[in-house]
């Protein structure tokens, strides 16, 4: 007989199943097991302490929380993640962008395409295993135009969007946390058209952001850490009084 008192039960209340994954910035840049941000907004709802709240996140990943803790209001919100990928996706989606040298940045890429020659493309160890030759050049032309944006958040902004093309015109599964190669079968249809696909998305990205209008005022610490480093900072362990997260993958290891 087990002596634990506590028994699972079904709460309907946390059943969200009918709400979209996509509002506000949550749909800036897909990544794999996200959380629903209604969880977290209930959360601060109930467990917050309004413009006082010091919030942490220590498995941030695509910074839904971060997003959440701003539109609640907080007072400040921390995020941590190893990946560097999660920390461009929180820190875009949290930051202050402006929509007018992006919408100019945007108008420009047409006719850099138009125009641009060879470029040399990126070499590493498997560039070849997940990319053709034609969807390689492609990218490194994309990459040799978003490389060169001087403004730091238009360049985050642009460097999320090719995030995403990269992904899909790679050779793997979609849908999967780690790299698995399509089948045989499935890459004889396979097509993909990156730079038509980055215009596709930063249009995407841009409309999410100028239908977004929630103030900003929570100030944001993003850190590309491993969590158990974070005796480091100080001040943390001292001032956060609200942790929301959701935990690594079972089958990930530090």
């Amino acid at each position: 007989m087990s002596d634990n008192p506590y028994k699972r039960f079904y709460d309907s209340k946390w059943n969200f199943k009918d709400h979209s994954m996509k509002e506000l910035v949550h749909g800036l840049h897909p990544y794999p097991a996200m959380m629903m941000p209604l969880i977290a907004r209930t959360m601060f709802q109930k467990y917050g302490k309004k413009n006082q709240t010091v919030f942490l996140d220590p498995y941030v990943g695509s910074g839904t929380t971060l997003v959440e803790a701003q539109l609640y209001g907080a007072q400040r919100a921390i995020g941590i993640d190893l990946n560097p990928l999660a920390v461009l996706i929180s820190r875009t989606k949290t930051e202050e962008i402006n929509l007018l040298d992006v919408k100019k940045t945007i108008d420009e890429f047409d006719d850099y395409i138009k125009n641009v020659g060879n470029v040399v493309a990126p070499v590493f160890s498997i560039r070849d295993s997940w990319f053709n030759e034609r969807v390689i050049d492609e990218l490194a032309k994309i990459k040799n135009f978003v490389m060169k944006i001087d403004n730091p958040t238009t360049l985050d902004f642009f460097k999320l969007s090719f995030s995403e093309v990269v992904r899909a015109s790679s050779e793997t599964r979609n849908g999967e946390f780690k790299l698995y190669r399509m089948s045989k079968k499935s890459l004889i249809n396979f097509n993909p058209q990156p730079i038509e696909l980055f215009k596709e998305i930063i249009y995407r990205n841009f409309e999410i952001l100028k239908n977004v209008h929630y103030e900003k005022k929570t100030k944001i610490e993003i850190y590309n850490e491993n969590v158990i480093d974070i005796y480091k900072h100080d001040d943390l362990l001292e001032s956060v009084d609200l942790i929301i997260t959701s935990p690594p993958y079972g089958d990930s290891h530090l």
